[in-house]
């Protein structure tokens, strides 16, 4: 004889709930409680209830062929007061501008946010994110260890970049690792032999240490006599830290000069005439519209679209709050040299 299948609401009635609250909790929606969903789950389980195949493929196609009047949103939270910050990070500009582009290929729409005293609270933020029905968020580049403090439960969540350390989520961000390294190895290729990098304090803290330990590795190339300790400057005083930056290039007889500060740009020509060293400069993130620049391209525009279709992931399977075990997604960058000499 044949046993009868348990339906959903054989689970609602060992619960005392209504059949659609079942449905709801079994897709772990957040508008039902977590502890309520817990127990929806475990009366499932204890049952043997096991979705209608047939019907799950119904509503699947539904839903995908529904007409909707406004796409899902994706917040897009950065830790800036407005447009000008924006506007003078290019790394930034081309996160937002990729995940716009990629949001819209998939159906969704980003809104930024510019979660700062000025502009939110983390209450206020979040009872706005809550009340127009944003449960997918990308954390974008955030600068500082900000006190972001969400009901995360509710919401699929992707950083851009590692800050803030305290929010276990998985990652997307470019290879600083493997950029450090490709500049050192296309200055060995080059000939050269006295190759140093400079990068700041925040840098090194803000990435876990990748731009020190691409740069240790990358200087296995050359022999220990060549080899330059890694200048890490405070980078809160411009002109005393390229006081230090002088110093050690011409303590260490610096050749190529590796740095992460796109700031130093501007400062080159002075840093060598103080130096009498007529060091070459290798940024690891060069403008992307400046062909006069030889050094890393960075793929900030994979960054984006990468950190959409993850997110869009966990937002379509249901799959909120922190992680135990977050991952960290690295794109790798690639060498440009300059196409034309700058007048």
């Amino acid at each position: 004889m044949l046993s009868r299948r348990i339906t959903m609401k054989d689970v609602a009635a060992s619960v005392g709930v209504h059949q659609t609250t079942v449905s709801l909790a079994l897709r772990n929606h957040p508008s039902i409680p977590k502890a309520t969903r817990e127990k929806i789950h475990e009366a499932a389980r204890l049952l043997g209830y096991k979705p209608d195949p047939m019907l799950s493929s119904l509503i699947a196609y539904r839903q995908h062929h529904q007409e909707n009047k406004a796409p899902p949103t994706i917040g897009y939270i950065m830790d800036l007061e407005g447009d000008a910050q924006l506007r003078n990070s290019q790394p930034r500009m081309l996160f937002l501008q990729s995940a716009k582009r990629r949001a819209n290929e998939l159906g969704y729409k980003i809104e930024p946010f510019y979660y700062s005293p000025g502009n939110y609270s983390s209450k206020s933020l979040d009872r706005i994110l809550l009340t127009r029905n944003i449960s997918g968020l990308i954390i974008a580049a955030f600068t500082h260890k900000t006190d972001l403090s969400l009901s995360w439960e509710y919401y699929s969540v992707i950083k851009i970049e590692m800050l803030p350390f305290n929010l276990r989520f998985d990652v997307v961000e470019n290879n600083q690792m493997q950029a450090t390294r490709l500049a050192i190895e296309k200055a060995g290729e080059k000939g050269y032999r006295r190759v140093g990098m400079v990068t700041g304090e925040h840098d090194e803290a803000h990435t876990r240490n990748l731009f020190s330990a691409g740069y240790y590795v990358g200087q296995t190339i050359f022999p220990e006599s060549d080899r330059i300790p890694l200048k890490v400057i405070p980078g809160k005083d411009l002109e005393q830290d390229c006081a230090e930056i002088i110093s050690w290039l011409k303590q260490y007889e610096v050749e190529v000069m590796v740095t992460n500060w796109i700031e130093l740009i501007p400062k080159m020509d002075e840093i060598r005439r103080r130096s009498g060293r007529d060091v070459v400069l290798y940024p690891l993130d060069i403008d992307h519209f400046d062909e006069s620049q030889t050094g890393v391209l960075q793929n900030h525009e994979a960054v984006g679209r990468y950190a959409v279709d993850r997110v869009t992931g966990l937002m379509r399977t249901n799959q909120r709050g922190m992680v135990d075990y977050p991952t960290v997604h690295l794109i790798d960058s690639l060498w440009k040299e300059a196409s034309l000499v700058p007048v």
